[in-house]
């Protein structure tokens, strides 16, 4: 399955037998389900690459992590995932799906959809958001701080510049170092 973008139109392919065919808007149901299986092929190729890292005790990103990260960024990807990546379950969904105090400032400015249907204002906040719903991590977009929330206890933060831009790795080992 490829993703051919076009000013703001995507088109979806499928290759049989080394050419090419267009999947039509009709076929999303085919897409959804190709897209998945290049999402979890990606994953095990990541997860298995990763495994190999820890048994050498090396830290580099992979190839395989990296081309997870590129489908990851794209959001024509996202949105045939989303089905996929936004399942969670148990009491956490009811607590990440009830109504809370949200920023209402520049609405316009939420443009990159992720799981669930989520739009939210960046690529790197998509990133985040697939991260959570991967390991079933309910979680709220900008919701408003209160008293109840602390940083490093039940906020993880973030930052990005330029010069060192957030990756998926980067987000899953933020992740991971929270949970531990």
């Amino acid at each position: 399955m490829s993703i051919g973008h076009c000013n703001n139109s995507t088109k979806w392919f499928i290759t049989i037998n080394q050419k090419q065919h267009y999947l039509k808007k009709s076929e999303i149901g085919l897409a959804k389900k190709l897209a998945l299986k290049k999402y979890v092929k990606l994953k095990i190729k990541a997860l298995e690459a990763s495994l190999a890292e820890i048994k050498l005790h090396e830290t580099k990103t992979t190839k395989a992590q990296v081309a997870l990260n590129n489908l990851l960024n794209d959001n024509a990807y996202i949105e045939l995932l989303s089905d996929y990546l936004g399942k969670l379950k148990s009491e956490a969904t009811v607590w990440a799906n009830a109504d809370y105090p949200k920023n209402t400032k520049h609405p316009e400015s939420l443009v990159h959809p992720t799981v669930g249907g989520l739009m939210v204002r960046s690529k790197s906040e998509s990133m985040i958001a697939i991260a959570l719903s991967e390991q079933q991590i309910p979680f709220r977009y900008e919701n408003l701080i209160t008293n109840q929330i602390y940083l490093g206890e039940n906020l993880i933060a973030t930052f990005e510049t330029s010069d060192c831009p957030l990756d998926y790795q980067s987000i899953n080992n933020k992740i991971n170092q929270f949970l531990k």
